[in-house]
Order: C-alpha cells, then structure tokens, then sequence
C-alpha cells in the first residue's frame, strides 16, 4: 500500500524554524554552532593516557628483564617515565633515562635503531590492533628538577 506523506508533516515546521534560526545568525556574524578546534582541547585524552602507561609499563619491564638480549641495553639501567602518544595513537614517544645520565646519547641511539624489535615485542604484551611506531628521546625532566631545587637551595643560603 503506497502511503503519500503531505508535505506539511509535523516535524516540517522545527525544521524551517531551525534554517531560519541558522540563517539569522549566520547573517548576523555568529555561527550556527560553536565549533571546537582541536588545538582547544586540554590535553590527551584518557585513551591516549591509558594507552601510554600501558606502554610504559611493558617497555619499563622488557628492559628491567632484559628481554632485548642486546648487550649495550644490558649492561645499562634504563628507566622509562614517560610514554606520550599521538591523538591518532599511531606516534609514540618514549621518555627514557639512564641510571646517572651515563651514556644516554649512545643508549638512545641504540633504542632508536632497535625501536621495530621493541615494538614487535610490545604487540605480544599490550593489546591494541596497532601498536604505535616508537621514538625514544632523553627526559629532560630529572635534570630541569635538580637545576629547580639547586636554584631553590641557593635562595635559601642567600638569607
């Protein structure tokens, strides 16, 4: 059976009432809706952060066990603070320290060469359909904190 709708159908009326709501503010410089870009928004996301400590914590115990078999991580106490990853979670970036600073520049280089090993390790840990490609850099923090606390010592004998 063939139903004809009229064209004066109940919900028609909200409709024209919202293209003519729209077309007023759009004349009157306003946009229809608040638009958010995402340069706005306040930081990662919870799965972005969950995902990171998740990463963090199979990486910390790959190279604490040393799994890698891999003789310059080996002899080297590494500690991993940080992982932050992309919003599309497909870049990870990897905060690594050594024990004392001792031969980070060469530890780094060594992690960056063996990242796709370390990667490949991590897929049998961590359940994601795509583990994020892996970067290691030098966290910066332990040395902005002992430079913040000799700053605050040096305050404290200038009294």
């Amino acid at each position: 059976m063939n139903v004809l709708r009229s064209k004066k159908s109940p919900g028609n009326w909200i409709n024209n009432l919202y293209r003519a709501e729209t077309k007023f503010l759009v004349a009157n410089g306003a946009t229809a809706m608040p638009r958010r870009s995402k340069s706005a928004s306040a930081g990662p996301t919870q799965r972005q952060l969950r995902v990171g400590e998740d990463l963090r914590h199979q990486l910390a115990s790959i190279l604490a066990r040393r799994e890698t078999h891999i003789p310059e991580l080996d002899q080297v106490s590494i500690t991993v603070s940080e992982v932050s990853v992309s919003p599309d979670l497909s870049h990870a970036r990897v905060y690594v320290m050594t024990l004392g600073g001792i031969d980070i520049d060469k530890v780094l280089t060594v992690l960056n060469q063996v990242a796709p090993f370390l990667r490949h390790h991590l897929a049998n840990k961590v359940h994601l359909r795509r583990l994020p490609v892996l970067k290691f850099v030098a966290d910066e923090s332990y040395d902005t904190a002992d430079r913040m606390a000799r700053l605050f010592s040096s305050i404290q004998t200038d009294r």
